[in-house]
């Protein structure tokens, strides 16, 4: 009881205590810094940049800070909201997406010192950062410049807007900051160059930054070189990719498994196996952190190229235990004829041989592998059928990429009758039939020279009123040459 009355006592002067350190620590804030703490908090949305300039005045209301609310944004909110607005990724393929590998160092940076309170330009250009609008790029600019003649420029607020062009991969703002930088006796660092490489993301102006890299005696690490692959992966180029390899073991730099990702991705698209194949090799040498989908890239090509004894080669090489997916592949480097000078027969016996494998090490095949097999048996209808089958036996549903293939094999054959059950097949296994399905039966038939198909096909999607669905221009002009024949 003594006790509780003690604290009753004190109460009204602590009261006035915190009151007046509340008071103390909202008299040293701006406005722009302000905005940018309840932006964090998710108090505030898309600050317009008047607010963002306005000094801090009676009708700019916000409910004052506190202390734990400062240590709770200094210590998780600013470092976690900083590494999201500047951890922008590569654009990349949907099938087959790509991790930045621009490291959190270049974002940790600008949040290893604590901000100045009086000086809220690095809270200004972090707002900016969540919408990245061209506004928001010209306002950072400006910023800078104001800074920059008023020699106050610091290099941490030059790499906040080299991240913002990153993040809207503006190369003609870059080049003026690095002007800036210049001018302003700074010398870019290695964070700096990254964020310049990512804005430059698929141009040739990636080797301009690179070579005045190396002429500034800035050592490049794995994770440039890992981005300059993915740019080059994102322009398509793999002259430029065998050549950004060439540099990263002319600099004696060991291969990351993010950059030896992004070669193998650049061979894959282009098609070619040997350099794949070699570069895997050459990392394995170095000790590189090899995984599985390295060597399933690998095999990729080779099923992409057709080149089947290749792909068997790496197989029986691998140096893990082979799963549905090693083994899909495989099956389809038999189902893309071409390279290798192999019959129809021959392909198809080293399928069987290949799920005899499957059935021996226990790998249960997949929807993809149904659908290699197939394609492989594309000219056999018995087959074909017998593989519908098969899966339908199976714990595996009928999915509606399956059913397309094997649809359009039966259309070639002749077996129309079959080809229409597979659209009861699928309402059996609850299947979601969309308007691509359609499309592509349609235009299938049409081609084959099943007109009353392509036809019941198309009334049968409108009927469903598919979103989506639209007849296709090729199926529109063939069908209107037959009818003007008759």
């Amino acid at each position: 009881g003594r006790t509780m009355a003690a604290l009753r006592g004190a109460a009204p002067a602590l009261s006035s205590a915190l009151a007046g350190t509340r008071a103390a620590f909202r008299s040293r804030l701006t406005g722009p810094t302000l905005v940018a703490l309840r932006v964090r908090r998710g108090q505030m949305s898309n600050p317009s940049i008047s607010v963002l300039n306005r000094p801090l005045s009676s009708s700019f209301s916000l409910p004052p800070l506190t202390l734990s609310e400062r240590a709770e944004y200094f210590n998780a909110e600013h470092q976690r909201q900083m590494r999201e607005d500047a951890g922008a990724q590569v654009s990349e393929p949907v099938d087959d997406p790509v991790d930045d590998p621009v490291e959190d160092e270049t974002v940790a940076s600008l949040s290893q010192s604590r901000p100045n309170w009086d000086d809220p330009l690095i809270m200004r250009i972090e707002i900016l950062l969540h919408r990245a609008t061209a506004a928001d790029e010209r306002m950072a600019m400006k910023t800078i410049k104001q800074r920059f003649e008023n020699r106050s420029l610091e290099q941490r607020a030059c790499t906040a807007v080299l991240a913002l062009c990153s993040k809207r991969r503006s190369i003609s703002t870059v080049h003026k900051v690095f002007s800036l930088m210049r001018a302003a006796g700074m010398t870019p660092g290695r964070k700096e160059y990254k964020l310049a490489m990512r804005a430059c993301a698929g141009s040739s102006q990636m080797w301009a930054f690179y070579e005045e890299m190396v002429a500034m005696r800035v050592r490049p690490d794995a994770n440039i070189f890992a981005l300059m692959l993915a740019g080059c992966r994102t322009g398509g180029r793999i002259d430029s990719a065998r050549d950004v390899w060439s540099a990263m073991r002319a600099a004696e730099v060991a291969p990351s498994a993010e950059a030896l990702r992004q070669f193998l991705g650049c061979c894959l698209d282009a098609r070619d196996w040997r350099s794949a194949e070699a570069a895997l090799r050459e990392a394995q040498h170095f000790g590189a952190l090899v995984s599985e989908r390295h060597w399933q890239s690998v095999m990729l090509a080779c099923a992409y190229a057709a080149e089947a004894d290749q792909c068997e080669r790496i197989f029986k090489d691998l140096p893990f235990q082979p799963s549905v997916v090693e083994y899909t592949i495989l099956i389809s480097a038999y189902a893309n004829p071409g390279g290798d000078v192999l019959t129809y027969d021959e392909r198809a016996t080293r399928a069987d041989a290949a799920l005899a494998r499957m059935a021996e090490a226990g790998v249960e095949p997949n929807e993809f592998t149904f659908k290699q097999l197939i394609h492989l048996h594309w000219r056999d209808p018995d087959r074909v059928c017998t593989l519908l089958d098969w899966m339908a036996a199976t714990s595996l549903a009928l999915t509606p990429a399956v059913a397309l293939e094997a649809g359009r094999a039966l259309l070639d054959c002749g077996r129309v009758d079959d080809a229409r059950d597979l659209t009861a097949r699928l309402a059996d296994a609850g299947a979601t039939i969309d308007a691509n399905y359609y499309q592509a039966m349609t235009l299938h038939a049409q081609r084959t020279g099943h007109f009353d198909e392509a036809d019941r096909l198309h009334r049968e999607a409108l009927r469903l009123k598919l979103p989506g669905y639209k007849l296709p221009q090729k199926v529109t002009k063939r069908r209107s040459k037959r009818s003007t024949r008759r």
